[in-house]
């Protein structure tokens, strides 16, 4: 980069918030630990300069996929397709251990709603509504307005919350 800066060249990077820029022309905030983030913004900087130079428009998407901008391992890929090639033999053998534990849980179920249902029947008692005795209502109102007469009486001997009074 210092090179560059000798030479007049301009310099863009993709930097971290620990990088240093002593020497970058154009810096680019982004995260550059993993392939995946710089990939990604690979992938912004090349949709960018097209849009610049006019060669895809800016109001259709970009028909290429960041996953082109990706590298992979072949070693990798070749892992991969072993594990999805073995996926099936494996599929079949968790059926044939939860098709009877599907049974079971069917069976389960069909027990607790009857045992529900049963319970239900027995608590009617506590189904029917609350009945509101005239005095607690009465009682309620007139807590009320001792409250405001309260807030009252403290506004009439001067006190108010902002007074220091001490």
């Amino acid at each position: 980069m210092k090179e560059a800066s000798y030479a007049n060249i301009p310099v863009i990077a993709f930097c971290d918030a620990d990088s240093p820029v002593k020497f970058v022309d154009c810096a680019i905030p982004c995260n550059n630990r993993s392939k995946h983030s710089l990939a990604l913004m690979y992938w912004l900087l090349a949709r960018e300069v097209n849009r610049m130079r006019d060669t895809i428009s800016r109001h259709e998407p970009w028909g290429v996929v960041v996953d082109l901008f990706m590298y992979r391992e072949p070693e990798e890929e070749d892992e991969k397709k072993g594990a999805i090639e073995e996926a099936p033999a494996v599929e079949e053998e968790v059926k044939e251990v939860v098709e009877p534990a599907a049974a079971e849980e069917k069976k389960v179920e069909a027990g607790f709603t009857t045992e529900f249902a049963e319970m239900k029947a027995d608590n009617s008692a506590f189904d029917a509504a609350p009945k509101q005795d005239a005095a607690w209502g009465a009682q309620q109102a007139g807590q009320d307005a001792s409250w405001g007469a309260a807030g009252q009486e403290a506004g009439a001997t001067g006190g108010s919350w902002g007074d220091s009074t001490q």
